[in-house]
């Protein structure tokens, strides 16, 4: 109840773009197997990024997953910590490749009279086959909190796909932070002035607090010139993730 999955995604829609506005220089750029928790970070090959929260269970944004108006999108292959080498060449995915099964979105987000609307939705899931991805990389914690995580250093990792080369994995150079207090609206904003600035295929990256044991409060969902804007884990997306953290293949 309250979500809706999609079991062959098959529409050719993409997910909509960010404003193309990444800076190289502010963040880092790994070009070897990456240590944690960045190879916890996906690529979801065709445009997206995600992390991994349970053995077949990638979290992300569902505009990633579902173009309102439109529907599912078509199938992503998961690759945990893949990266770009230094000297050029095909991205590498040192953790294995993890087709898509089955997509989860909120009913709030499907359902949606307007794109408006459902931006107040805007997290989902990929449920993949083959192998454990925890086995290999670990996994990301997540959490729902009505109050925002003022004033706490936040981190992200990704990876940029309009203006940058697709599977090359960033992480910001430095942590962030924010002064949203307000868990219940989700929705956070990190200003350009202080924090580096994202761009499509960044959507669905995590933002995280804590080092070695991150914990997602919320993933890229879009941004302005001004802005990145960040969903937070509602308690509605709190919940779907739970449940979906542990199905099977």
């Amino acid at each position: 109840p309250g979500e809706e999955a999609g079991d062959a995604p098959a529409a050719a829609a993409d997910p909509p773009a960010m404003t193309p506005d990444f800076q190289p220089a502010r963040w880092t750029t790994l070009t070897s197997t990456p240590a944690q928790p960045y190879r916890r970070a996906v690529w979801l090959d065709f445009g997206c990024s995600g992390a991994v929260i349970g053995p077949h269970a990638v979290g992300t944004a569902a505009h990633c997953l579902y173009s309102v108006g439109s529907g599912f999108v078509r199938p992503y292959t998961a690759r945990p910590g893949a990266y770009r080498p230094s000297g050029g060449g095909a991205p590498v995915s040192p953790f294995g490749a993890y087709p898509s099964r089955r997509f989860l979105v909120l009913a709030g987000w499907s359902g949606a009279g307007s794109q408006a609307a459902a931006w107040a939705y805007d997290a989902g899931v990929v449920i993949t086959k083959g192998g454990d991805m925890v086995a290999r990389v670990g996994r990301m914690g997540f959490a729902y909190s009505p109050s925002g995580p003022t004033g706490t250093p936040l981190m992200t990792a990704g990876y940029p796909q309009t203006t940058q080369a697709g599977g090359k994995l960033v992480h910001y150079g430095r942590p962030c932070t924010t002064t949203d207090a307000n868990g219940r609206d989700v929705s956070l904003r990190t200003q350009v002035a202080t924090c580096p600035i994202c761009e499509g295929g960044q959507s669905g990256s995590p933002l995280w607090v804590g080092g070695g044991s991150p914990v997602i409060r919320a993933v890229l969902s879009r941004g302005t010139d001004d802005y990145d804007i960040w969903a937070e884990l509602s308690k509605q997306a709190y919940d779907l993730w739970a449940r979906s953290k542990e199905l099977s293949a």
